[in-house]
């Protein structure tokens, strides 16, 4: 079994609104954020679906309530990306079919189920450490890491997430070629959203 975790606790700090809450126009259906990231990780091939929520937690409850999924409130999540990471472990480590966790930060709109599917595949058949998507020689999200890390998963810190494991095993990560750069592009700041807004970019 797959397991997707899905981040949206953040503080958004450098964006100065919860980006989770952004509607992102005509391009998604006016949908919002948090929606659009869910709902492609929804279609995909993951066996189950958990969204870790802190930071404006009611209000993304009420978007993904109908939805077919687990929320965890991260009642640390000021702490950084890390607790939410160790959040979502703590509500699976009794899995006992689990092979792998899937982090996905919830401010990449672009990612489908094309991409995460792809990435999947290649973990089932190879059982790799850490598997990371790779565009034009750069890595990306979302990754994923064997269910044998999960110990090392539940004491990350900080607001690194999987980045100290990643680093720490760096000769044993696996990189799947994909063919598009939405493996990079976040909202992160205003620039990024009105990026988004204006030229309507296809990632497809």
């Amino acid at each position: 079994m797959i397991v997707a975790i899905v981040l949206a606790a953040g503080l958004s700090s450098r964006l100065g609104y919860p980006k989770q809450l952004l509607n992102l126009g005509e391009q998604f259906a006016n949908k919002r954020l948090i929606e659009v990231v869910v709902d492609q990780v929804l279609a995909s091939e993951v066996d189950r679906v958990l969204v870790v929520l802190g930071h404006q937690a009611q209000q993304i409850r009420e978007l993904l309530q109908d939805k077919e999924l687990s929320l965890i409130f991260n009642s640390e999540y000021r702490a950084g990306l890390s607790s939410s990471v160790k959040a979502g472990i703590e509500f699976i480590k009794e899995e006992e079919t689990l092979e792998g966790i899937l982090f996905l930060p919830g401010d990449l709109p672009y990612i489908n189920t094309a991409i995460i599917n792809k990435l999947l595949r290649v973990f089932l058949e190879e059982k790799t450490l850490i598997l990371v998507p790779e565009y034009k020689g750069r890595r990306g999200n979302p990754t994923i890491f064997n269910v044998d890390l999960l110990d090392e998963l539940s004491r990350v810190s900080g607001d690194k997430g999987g980045r100290e494991l990643i680093a720490k095993y760096d000769s044993q990560v696996k990189t799947v070629k994909v063919d598009s750069p939405a493996i990079h592009f976040d909202i992160d700041r205003a620039e990024d959203y009105q990026r988004l807004l204006e030229e309507g970019m296809n990632y497809d």
